[in-house]
């Protein structure tokens, strides 16, 4: 019986002086070269290169140095005193962000369903108010408007990070809305 020596990898050239990468005109026995996939790897691995080098200079990125545990968020005036259907302009201010945009929510403690609106007001029951959105892309000025009975309502502006984890900063406006 004749025995077939199967060689997997030849070149046409030796040394190699680069250990660490393979000759790039490689080819097994069947005639498939592999400089395609030599190129790929080299591709990969200088990707993944520059991609940990422009982290670490960024900071990992994140916020660029902001600690957004110190971030605060408070609500002015902190506690107006209305009449019942009146309403009042709250302005919350965000410290400590790094940024000049911040976007905000806007609730009502006391409320259970959504009663924020920009120009339609809400139709369902809104027992502790509403809060109107004074202009499109303006988060931090808003209208309270105070329902038709008295009563203490907690307006809560709040403040999150867009990525985990999630940090949540809030600030409050206690409205006194009296007959």
């Amino acid at each position: 019986m004749r025995q077939i020596r199967h060689t997997t990898v030849t070149s046409d050239r030796s040394p190699w002086p680069f250990a660490l990468f393979p000759r790039p005109w490689m080819y097994n026995a069947d005639g498939f070269r592999w400089r395609h996939v030599v190129n790929s790897y080299r591709a990969l691995c200088l990707g993944s290169l520059v991609q940990m080098v422009v982290l670490a200079g960024c900071g990992g990125g994140g916020g660029a140095g902001v600690n957004f545990n110190s971030v605060t968020v408070t609500v002015s005036p902190a506690a107006p005193a209305i009449s019942a259907s009146g309403q009042v302009t709250l302005q919350a201010t965000v410290n400590g962000t790094g940024t000049s945009t911040n976007a905000l929510t806007w609730s009502i403690t006391e409320q259970t369903t959504n009663c924020y609106w920009l120009d339609t007001p809400p139709t369902g029951p809104c027992p502790a108010g509403t809060i109107q959105q004074v202009t499109a892309g303006n988060f931090q000025t808003v209208t309270y408007h105070a329902p038709g009975n008295s009563g203490t309502f907690h307006v809560i502006a709040e403040w999150s990070t867009a990525f985990a984890p999630v940090i949540t900063k809030d600030g409050t406006s206690v409205v006194t809305v009296g007959p």
